[in-house]
């Protein structure tokens, strides 16, 4: 569905984004190139999975020697209803698949905000209904006509949207986040990056999910550190923006959420430095726009944090980062598209990124 068509008319374009900003668990201004950039390919993919962790939150057994990626069945097309492969994708998830677990996890996350978007058509019909009621002129009625279409043809839009979800139970918050938990824990790298920055939480079900946000709190900076080992460039930003110490980056007041990573991680300024001076070295970096979130907050932060620390300090942030870089994927490109917000947030990870992608599960994957 292109979310674009349920945005006609000025007051749904409100409603859409409250509802929005609302359901996302982070908040902020996002920056977004245009729909056709490339994007990097250590967004796509899977990589090896984080140490592993017991219900109990002590590490596993450490990681084995690399194997030979397994056979990936395809994912099922996006326009097919999801009553059709929900219990596939279920049956995958359940046996390890961290692509269908991504896949079944970002599907729940979608017919959610699609049965939440029908309810935004409420107050839309009121105001309308009151401009048209109170219209003194033919000329004053014809102009909220228009207006009349545009909510007229999203509600057809997501009408037609919600026809995908139909038929499919909505799962438990807890059922949720655990396909999250279980992609992120079979090496799927976006999925990595949803877990870890707390996306797989939403405030309206939050006290249905406070056990595994339990174990999300034990884990969560070991899979974003994993994350962007693999290159993930929003994992790296994000955890930039988490080890920042008060004071520093984004007055977390003003953008008003501070997200589930920076609350788990111990402001640390030197690790900071060092995914900073890393965000420097991305492939490709220096080609992207001046205000791109890779080059504008090492550029804002790198200079107070140096005149900061000590030197010896400052060098070992430099060789820590030239050391993550030269562990990152060769095929990996600065994305010309990151969703990211002011406060460190992340964009959601869509369901078109849950394909395996060009890289396999190399390490053998922990069991979740």
């Amino acid at each position: 569905m292109n979310r674009l068509r349920l945005a006609g008319a000025v007051a749904i374009a409100c409603a859409l984004a409250l509802g929005w900003l609302l359901w996302r668990s982070a908040a902020g201004d996002p920056w977004q190139e245009p729909a056709d950039g490339a994007v990097a390919a250590g967004d796509v993919g899977n990589a090896a999975a984080p140490p592993a962790a017991v219900e109990g939150g002590e590490a596993g057994p450490p990681e084995r020697a690399a194997v030979a990626p397994p056979a990936r069945t395809p994912l099922p097309a996006l326009d097919v209803p999801l009553r059709l492969v929900v219990d596939d994708l279920r049956r995958r998830a359940d046996s390890g698949d961290a692509a269908a677990a991504c896949r079944l996890a970002a599907e729940f996350e979608r017919c959610r905000w699609l049965a939440a978007e029908a309810n935004t058509f409420a107050p839309t019909d009121m105001l309308l209904e009151n401009m048209l009621m109170q219209a003194s002129t033919e000329g004053q009625a014809a102009s909220v006509e228009p207006l009349v279409a545009d909510r007229d043809r999203a509600k057809v839009a997501a009408a037609e949207a919600f026809e995908h979800c139909e038929g499919v139970a909505e799962p438990t918050a807890s059922e949720r986040v655990r396909h999250w938990r279980r992609a992120a824990l079979g090496g799927h790298v976006p999925a990595m990056r949803h877990y870890a920055i707390g996306n797989a939480f939403r405030f309206d079900d939050l006290m249905e999910a406070v056990p595994e946000l339990a174990v999300y709190r034990r884990e969560a900076e070991q899979v974003a550190l994993r994350a962007a080992a693999a290159g993930d460039a929003a994992a790296i930003h994000a955890l930039a923006m988490a080890y920042l110490p008060g004071g520093s980056g984004e007055d977390w007041m003003d953008s008003g959420f501070r997200p589930f990573l920076a609350q788990v991680i111990q402001p640390d300024p030197g690790k900071a430095l060092a995914w900073l001076y890393a965000l420097q070295l991305y492939p490709g970096v220096d080609s992207l726009p001046e205000d791109h979130p890779l080059r504008l907050l090492p550029a804002r932060e790198v200079p107070q944090l140096a005149a900061r620390l000590p030197p010896a300090q400052v060098a070992a942030a430099r060789s820590a980062a030239a050391d993550h870089a030269r562990g990152w994927p060769a095929e990996l490109r600065a994305p010309a598209r990151l969703v990211v917000y002011s406060n460190g947030g992340i964009g959601d990870v869509m369901r078109e990124e849950c394909e395996p992608g060009i890289r396999a599960l190399l390490p053998e994957a922990m069991a979740p």
